[in-house]
């Protein structure tokens, strides 16, 4: 799959994958990327902008998403080798979906944020965690 990703989306799976490296997880998950979405300090950083827009406690999810990954089992030695779970390939290829569906060439972090809000990905911890801080898909689109 080539999927292109705007620089910030890109940036911030690189965060999510380095997250995973400094927490010793060996899997890579949708929590991972949404905290390194919600993390981004830069005045760029539209996550965090769209989630105070729509009046979410970005900083209460990023509490959750912080505890739910100390909960991650932790893996020492081995090669160090960080695999995608499945639910973070689901968020791939529903955030490619999502860019398709709004006629957008590049998936930006407003795409994942989408794509957690679909039927398959509504039961995941990143998106429940959303969803109790008072976002949904409306909100996304506003």
């Amino acid at each position: 799959m080539n999927t292109k990703l705007t620089t910030s989306a890109q940036s911030a799976l690189e965060r999510a994958q380095a997250e995973a490296i400094r927490r010793e997880h060996q899997e890579l998950k949708p929590e991972h990327v949404v905290y390194a979405f919600l993390t981004d300090e830069s005045p760029s950083a539209i996550i965090p902008n769209i989630l105070k827009i729509s009046g979410v406690d970005g900083s209460r999810v990023v509490r959750e998403l912080e505890e739910e990954l100390k909960k991650q089992p932790r893996v020492s030695g081995g090669d160090g080798q960080i695999y995608g779970s499945a639910a973070l390939n689901r968020l791939m290829v529903l955030a490619q979906d999502e860019a398709k569906n709004s006629k957008d060439e590049y998936v930006s972090g407003e795409h994942f944020l989408l794509a957690l809000f679909s039927s398959q990905l509504k039961d995941s911890l990143a998106a429940k965690s959303l969803a109790r801080a008072g976002l949904n898909r409306e909100k996304v689109l506003e």
